[in-house]
């Protein structure tokens, strides 16, 4: 678990530094706290950046503590086991740990090219430009990098910078302190490692190696000289590494189609509209080729019916029609034109439901039973029939508002007309075998309010799968299509910026948790001693009271003596008498024993 982030800090602890730095030069109060720190006799030679330091460089100590102790173990096997295993764990730790570093290194250094690298040098590779941007697309990381002599002749030698990354080579010309990309002479600038072969050249003071591009479509030979003989044997290791290491996918497929560049992406998004626009041309002719066909056909059912021109002239947006002249028919194609404005096609939409409607009532209106007059009704008054009820309120206005689909069927109940006998008696027919028939105007008007929503919705339909394809398209273009976006300068800039932004709050954030969690310790540290101080005090306390005690008592002994030395000098002691004596011994029996005693 500790391994990714102390290879992240062994990798880093120069950025660690540099950030130190700069938020001292940021925050002057953490400027005048280290300076005042400092001043400490123990805190003057170990500031934070040698800390740093010291953290980045301890894991080197630990094989040289682990193997004096595993020398002198003895004949302890347990013992030698642990420190044995302890052993190759650190060395382990170690080697994941330099990767690490390396990586970061090789990192940085990538991009110490990509910004060196002229913006305006390219070299050609599989028929397209290979530039600076192409070094940064994909998962490529410089795997190699050195200094050969590119050998193009006997008497023709470049000094180059050979780049090595995951999938591809390529040859730098350092021109005052800026990096361009060469190309040789009749050949590509840049070698793809797919089936690349590395060859040592014999003679040649063992310092010439050979690639070869075995691949059918570019074969290359080129032949490098390296400075010096003992690094032709490091050169060959490491680029047959890479080789080996190769992606498989890259050699499935071209690289160039792997990760392609930005001017590719450009060419294949306006390949894709200008697919889109084709079929949706293709779609808008057909849409107008078939209102065209409901136009005619629209035409020969009018023909057929013997609807005049003033018959017709209820129906909306008419023309003439060169086919069928002398009559008027509605304007199918203007609904299936790209133009057309949306809000003519809305009130022409609502238009054609209100006529639908109308005419779909008008058989019911016309000869419908339920039209008759009262009259007619009563007298033929059946026992089976029923007087109409009162409308109850979801059948008011109040609720039409809630229930519309009940327009159409109060409509049929509702009828103004007064019907002839002869239409009693077509009345009485219909009402045995079903609803009347239409009438030609009605069902011409049905069919024409039909062939009007048609026309509308293919065009809308059409409209809504051009703007899906074109939305497709520039997500496609946005991440769909490509593995990494075409980053510019300025956003890799930026985003490198924010990264960097990014790890310095996060750096600050952990190492004010840290701070505040050190502060808490400390303050615990501080309590538990303070208590032990305390503890220790009341017990030497006591121990003092003790004392005092037993002084006070050998001090009382030492007056009671005092007194009797007072009362009976020396000189006089060998003349006492018993008389003398007998008196004190019931004060002082014991220095009364004393004194008697020869």
């Amino acid at each position: 678990m500790l391994l990714p982030p102390t290879g992240e800090f062994c990798s880093r602890h120069r950025d660690a530094v540099e950030v130190f730095k700069e938020c001292c030069t940021r925050e002057p109060r953490l400027s005048r706290f280290i300076r005042k720190c400092q001043q400490n006799p123990l805190l003057r030679k170990k500031g934070v950046p040698e800390c740093v330091l010291f953290v980045a460089q301890r894991l080197t100590k630990y094989p040289l503590l682990l193997e004096p102790l595993l020398k002198t173990a003895g004949d302890d096997l347990t013992e030698r086991d642990l420190l044995q295993r302890a052993l190759c764990g650190v060395k382990e730790i170690l080697v994941d740990v330099d990767n690490q570093v390396a990586a970061k290194e090789r990192e940085d250094r990538k991009l110490e090219i990509y910004h060196r690298i002229d913006a305006k040098s390219f070299a050609n590779f599989r028929g397209r430009k290979f530039k600076k941007s192409d070094i940064l697309q994909g998962n490529r990381s410089l795997k190699f990098e050195g200094v050969a002599t590119l050998m193009q002749g006997r008497s023709k030698m470049q000094t180059l910078l050979v780049i090595v990354l995951t999938d591809v080579l390529f040859f730098l010309h350092d021109n005052n302190n800026k990096y361009t990309f060469f190309t040789p002479d009749n050949k590509t600038g840049v070698v793809s490692l797919v089936k690349l072969l590395v060859r040592e050249k014999a003679g040649a003071e063992g310092r010439g190696l050979y690639l070869i591009c075995s691949g059918p479509t570019e074969p290359e030979m080129f032949e490098l000289r390296v400075h010096r003989p003992k690094d032709i044997q490091t050169w060959i290791q490491a680029i047959r590494a890479v080789v080996q290491s190769c992606p498989e996918e890259v050699e499935e497929s071209e690289v160039g189609a792997t990760a392609p560049s930005a001017e590719e992406r450009q060419r294949q998004l306006d390949a894709r509209h200008e697919n889109i626009r084709l079929i949706t041309e293709a779609l808008r002719a057909k849409d107008r080729e078939h209102a065209t066909l409901l136009e005619e056909k629209m035409a020969l059912q009018m023909k057929m019916v013997g609807i005049t021109d003033e018959t017709w002239l209820t129906l909306p947006h008419t023309g003439s029609s060169t086919a069928f002249p002398g009559l008027v028919f509605p304007d199918y194609v203007r609904l299936a034109a790209p133009s057309a404005d949306k809000y003519a096609l809305w009130q022409d939409v609502c238009k054609v439901v209100m006529d639908a409607l109308e005419a779909s009532s008008a058989p019911w209106q016309s000869g419908g039973a339920l039209g008759r007059s009262t009259s007619s009704a009563g007298e033929r008054h059946s026992v089976a029939y029923e007087s109409p009820a009162l409308p109850r309120r979801a059948d008011t206005f109040a609720g039409f508002d809630a229930n519309k689909h009940r327009v159409s069927n109060v409509t049929l109940r509702m009828s103004t007309d007064t019907p002839t006998e002869g239409g009693e008696a077509e009345a009485d027919k219909a009402g045995e075998g079903g609803p009347p028939p239409l009438s030609g105007d009605a069902a011409l008007k049905l069919q024409h309010a039909i062939y009007t929503l048609t026309c509308i919705v293919w065009q809308q339909l059409t409209t809504i799968h051009s703007l899906e394809a074109q939305v497709s398209a520039w997500r496609w273009q946005g991440g769909g299509g490509s593995r990494t976006p075409d980053w510019s300068d300025a956003q890799l800039e930026e985003l490198r910026h924010a990264q960097a932004r990014l790890t310095r709050d996060r750096a600050a954030f952990d190492a004010q948790r840290a701070a505040d969690h050190a502060a808490l310790a400390a303050e615990r540290q501080q309590l538990q001693a303070a208590r032990q101080e305390l503890a220790e005090q009341q017990k030497d306390v006591e121990q003092q009271r003790e004392r005092l005690f037993r002084r006070l008592e050998r001090l009382q002994q030492h007056d009671t003596y005092t007194q009797y030395h007072d009362f009976y000098p020396q000189r006089g002691r060998q003349r006492c008498t018993l008389r003398h004596v007998m008196p004190l011994y019931n004060v002082y029996p014991l220095f009364t024993i004393c004194v008697i005693s020869p």
